[in-house]
């Protein structure tokens, strides 16, 4: 139902042919639920009336004047006519899931193709890595990767049918957490290799603080499925999506300047760090990688932040009331954020292959 129940009854005792009255609305929810579900199912709202015996939702006798009414006040109504007066509402006759918008199903098929075509390159790159068993870390960075597709790909498939907020939530949230967690694997990176030689591992000493930050933003997400879950309000509800939010997308921004401020100092300790005999073109790449990986990945977090905070204005979380463009770039910047991570692992990739190739052929 669109509105709650009215009860309309005769004031004057006179007996009339047809009753005009208008039911007020919510305007979001007629505007953005209302008319959406109609556009992808077909149906239209209806004038019901309640029937005392059985309980149920007639529309004989009752027609849709006008399906939106602005009385005066900014209240958005139905306008009714119906042959008797008893208790009303205003339906919509279909089934009613956490489904964006109709357009945005189109727009979603586009999203998973984006996805379907990194997880083809991350396999291709999982083969090559197993096939030369090259470093496991690597295969663990792009395992983590294809992790995010999958579940980003799940995420756009099912959230029309998926009538649990906290499932959505949990689903949505998971690949994003993830995601985050490679950030800061990289971030850590950049900053280790400043304080050890490159002949060392140089994420040695991170090893624990980048796992507690990991679990820590995997209980967060958890946190926030839990709360969503033991809250009974669908306000309640909405308001700890929002704030749990905030907080990873606050995580976002920080990760997004940390990671700007490690690449360009990795480059600066890099080159100076070079002498004539170890100046080699691998060194000047790889220094060319970070800045631009550094400068991309930098402004690709930065967009998803922002657009991630503009999304709780707009319950794109829920998608009950998504903006199709703001959404659309959401899930474009995280896309372009997972393929410069992608670009930047395949340099060790594509080292390691040649490296193998060259010794076996020697052989």
């Amino acid at each position: 139902m669109l509105s709650p129940l009215f009860n309309i009854t005769e004031t004057n005792g006179t007996n009339l042919t047809e009753v005009v009255f208008v039911l007020p609305i919510n305007e979001k929810l007629y505007t953005e639920v209302g008319r959406i579900s109609q556009a992808c199912s077909g149906h239209e709202i209806s004038c019901e009336w309640l029937e005392p015996n059985t309980l149920e939702f007639k529309k004989s006798g009752c027609a849709v004047s006008r399906s939106s009414v602005d009385m005066g006040s900014g209240v958005v109504g139905t306008e009714c006519t119906c042959t008797h007066l008893t208790v009303f509402a205003i339906v919509l006759r279909s089934e009613l899931h956490l489904a964006p918008l109709c357009h945005a199903q189109e727009v979603d098929y586009v999203l998973i193709a984006l996805y379907g075509v990194l997880s083809i390159c991350l396999c291709i790159q999982l083969v090559r890595l197993v096939i030369y068993k090259l470093s496991r870390i690597s295969v663990v960075q792009h395992a983590f990767l294809l992790l995010v597709c999958a579940l980003r790909i799940a995420y756009l498939i099912a959230k029309p049918v998926i009538t649990s907020l906290a499932g959505l939530v949990a689903l949505g949230l998971l690949p994003s957490a993830v995601a985050l967690g490679l950030f800061i694997y990289l971030l850590l990176t950049w900053v280790s290799l400043q304080f050890t030689s490159l002949g060392k591992s140089p994420f040695g000493r991170f090893r624990v603080p980048f796992a507690t930050v990991i679990v820590t933003v995997l209980l967060l997400v958890v946190a926030i499925v839990v709360a969503i879950a033991a809250v009974q309000s669908a306000q309640e509800q909405i308001e700890v999506v929002t704030d749990g939010s905030y907080v990873l997308a606050a995580l976002y921004a920080v990760v997004c300047a940390l990671a700007l401020l490690a690449g360009f100092g990795l480059r600066r300790t890099l080159a100076s760090n070079t002498s004539a005999k170890s100046s080699t073109d691998w060194r000047a790449l790889f220094r060319s990688r970070v800045l631009i990986t550094t400068v991309a990945l930098s402004f690709c977090l930065f967009l998803v932040a922002c657009l991630w905070a503009a999304a709780v204005q707009t319950d794109i979380v829920t998608s009950l009331a998504a903006t199709l463009g703001t959404s659309t770039a959401f899930y474009v910047f995280d896309w372009l954020s997972l393929c410069v991570m992608t670009w930047l692992f395949s340099k060790a990739v594509g080292d390691g292959v040649r490296k193998k190739a060259t010794a076996s052929t020697s052989h």
